[in-house]
């Protein structure tokens, strides 16, 4: 029956939700479900008697648990945006958030000085490995460092384009994405999903560590007398084990969010002329000349400033004027 529901699945789910949002509810729904009895004592269900189980009520009860799995990933993917801005450090208590950032500024400050005692020391390896570090996990100005390390890395990323070409990503970037080849977006589909799926699979480790503590609060009078006869006291040990796990779970994220980042730069170097084409904008001969173009546009697109755009010209193709002109 599992291997049924799960086919009937993959024909009505694309493999987006499966990879970032089914599958790190359908594990986090097995760990449930084996250890229902020492974790959820109150369900009053554990996997000894759900095996035990025969007929319809074995199926009824598989349907309603895979129903929930699939409940599960689709409240995953409701929260996608909160839960990246949680991750990132875009949190409501402005004391917490000063602080992250307080902390990360100063490693940005640690990194830089020691790359250029590097610098002084020609020590060419340590260089490249400190430069590497700040062009992929800071950005490059430091009022605009985050609290956590997941939000450096993709603001990073975010002001590339904005730094060496005048080019708001945030703006732009809608713009630019359905206009990347095929294969581009394939990667940068992959990649981003792959980030989705680990900041889930962290989420509900925490999710399972706040769980165990509410059983130990809710219970905390009757466990202690059961005494030896229940296991009480190792819930809050698991609860650590699964902040732990959620932790290395979410530096994973941070690595796979550096290959996403490094597609960004990719998306905006290679193909950032395509919005040029696309608006019939000519394009700039020179850096500097970019720079100018590209914040002139968003002043005329994004800030509706008309003044902008008087200094802009279109440049048609020459299929297009040929096809303008009946002569030809």
């Amino acid at each position: 029956m599992l291997a049924t529901f799960v086919d009937r699945a993959l024909a009505l789910l694309d493999r987006r939700f499966l990879v970032g949002y089914w599958m790190p509810a359908f594990l986090f729904g097995l760990l449930l479900f084996f250890t229902a009895g020492w974790s959820l004592p109150w369900l009053g269900l554990t996997a000894a008697d759900y095996f035990a189980l025969q007929g319809l009520r074995l199926s009824g009860i598989t349907l309603g648990l895979l129903f929930l799995v699939t409940l599960l990933a689709y409240l995953l993917r409701a929260f996608t945006r909160p839960i990246i801005r949680t991750y990132e450090g875009y949190w409501p208590w402005w004391r917490l958030q000063a602080w992250g950032i307080r902390r990360r500024q100063a490693a940005w400050r640690r990194l830089r000085q020691q790359r250029e005692a590097s610098a002084r020391q020609n020590d060419r390896r340590r260089y490249g490995h400190l430069q590497a570090r700040l062009y992929r996990d800071f950005p490059s100005r430091e009022d605009r460092i985050l609290p956590t390390r997941l939000g450096n890395v993709l603001r990073a990323a975010e002001d590339y384009s904005t730094t060496r070409y005048g080019l708001d990503g945030v703006f732009w970037w809608p713009r630019l994405e359905p206009l990347l080849p095929e294969s581009l977006l394939a990667r940068l589909e992959a990649t981003f999903m792959g980030l989705v799926a680990l900041l889930n699979l962290a989420t509900l480790s925490v999710l399972y560590a706040l769980l165990l503590l509410f059983n130990l609060l809710l219970c905390w009078r009757g466990c202690v007398t059961m005494g030896r006869d229940f296991w009480w006291w190792s819930w809050p040990l698991v609860a650590v084990l699964a902040l732990v796990v959620a932790y290395v779970i979410y530096r994973g994220a941070v690595a796979q969010a550096r290959a996403y980042g490094d597609l960004i730069r990719v998306a905006y170097d290679e193909h950032r002329f395509r919005v040029l084409e696309a608006l019939h904008i000519a394009r700039p001969q020179t850096p500097a000349e970019e720079h100018a173009l590209w914040r002139r546009l968003s002043r005329w697109l994004y800030q509706q400033d008309l003044g902008a755009a008087r200094a802009l010209s279109y440049a048609w193709p020459r299929h297009a004027e040929e096809e303008a002109d009946p002569t030809t």
